[in-house]
């Protein structure tokens, strides 16, 4: 190769020249990688900024959960800088929801936002559920909350002490409605009948409304109810004998809890929601929910909103132990279903 001296003349390049061109190309390729490093990191990112993440929600819109569901849509939003939309599936003991889930792409864009009901005792309780609690991560605890024991206002039981000596008592075995058949207030009904020495009888209901109409015309003696919808039952229909939790509602703290009685000890469980991803989803889409879940859970409105529908919010602390929470809850419905 040839080089040219001052007066024009043509001159063999020496060694160094070499070098420093050499030098001089690897710094341009070098700068020229990082920089299209930096568009492809920048182009992922905006990508993944205007996907939306969905939250799928396995309650009818207008239920339970909707109220609850749309302020922490909207906090997940501001704290992740994503817009998030939701979709209510419900039906089928939340199986249709879970399924919606698992079907989508894992690219950390969908997640499910349920309870244990959903997720850990439909797919045991349903026959071809299509999927086990193992198919999904859990990522984030939302809220605990309660059931509760009711009784029409006539029954002649205003503890669960008294409760216990009618049932002694009574000839007949007395009715226990619950909201469904594959719930865990069923799960509770039954277990709390066998108890009882098999003098109650759980009866599954459709609608709520139905159960309560039951309840106040005096079709039904008891009811397992979320602890939200006993509140709200007018006194002339019913009144709450206990909760079925290991210890009593800060928010309801005169509420007794079913075991606070002299005899007998029943199946209690604190019933929660979450946030869940399919397995498969990359470890780092997760932990961004995550981050962005401990601010959510410190959120002045959602504690209003949530104490509103009588459930606690949980303690953000507790995101790093919600997989083991989930993995013992397991563990206690499937003894739960097998007993």
């Amino acid at each position: 190769m040839l080089d040219k001296n001052r007066r024009g003349k043509a001159m063999p390049m020496r060694p160094g020249d070499f070098r420093r061109v050499s030098r001089t190309g690897m710094r341009m390729i070098a700068v020229g990688l990082l920089a299209l490093a930096l568009f492809a990191g920048a182009a992922a990112y905006y990508r993944r900024v205007a996907t939306p993440v969905t939250l799928i929600v396995p309650y009818a819109a207008g239920g339970s959960m909707d109220l609850s569901a749309r302020v922490l849509a909207r906090q997940l939003s501001e704290a992740l800088r994503r817009q998030v939309v939701l979709e209510f599936i419900g039906g089928a003991g939340g199986i249709l929801a879970v399924q919606k889930v698992l079907h989508a792409k894992p690219d950390g864009n969908t997640y499910l936002y349920g309870s244990g009901n959903a997720v850990l005792l439909s797919p045991l309780q349903i026959p071809g559920a299509g999927f086990t609690s193992h198919d999904l991560v859990p990522v984030a605890p939302v809220s605990s909350s309660h059931l509760t024991l009711m009784a029409r206002a006539d029954l002649h039981a205003q503890t669960m002490d008294e409760l216990i000596e009618l049932v002694r008592r009574e000839k007949r075995p007395l009715m226990i409605g619950t909201p469904g058949v594959s719930t865990l207030h069923h799960l509770l009904a039954l277990s709390m009948a066998a108890q009882l020495g098999g003098k109650a009888e759980a009866i599954p209901y459709v609608k709520t409304s139905t159960l309560l109409q039951d309840l106040g015309g005096g079709r039904l003696d008891l009811a397992i109810l979320a602890l939200p919808a006993a509140t709200g039952v007018d006194a002339a229909r019913g009144k709450i004998l206990g909760l079925f939790s290991t210890k009593r509602s800060p928010l309801f703290p005169g509420i007794p809890t079913v075991n606070e009685n002299a005899s007998l000890r029943f199946w209690v469980v604190d019933p929660w929601t979450g946030i869940f991803a399919q397995r498969g989803t990359p470890p780092r889409e997760i932990a961004h929910i995550k981050r962005a879940m401990k601010r959510v859970l410190m959120s002045p409105e959602l504690s209003r909103v949530q104490a509103t529908l009588g459930v606690v919010p949980a303690d953000p602390k507790s995101i790093d132990g919600f997989d083991a929470l989930v993995a013992a809850e397991a563990q206690r419905f499937a003894a739960m279903v097998k007993h």
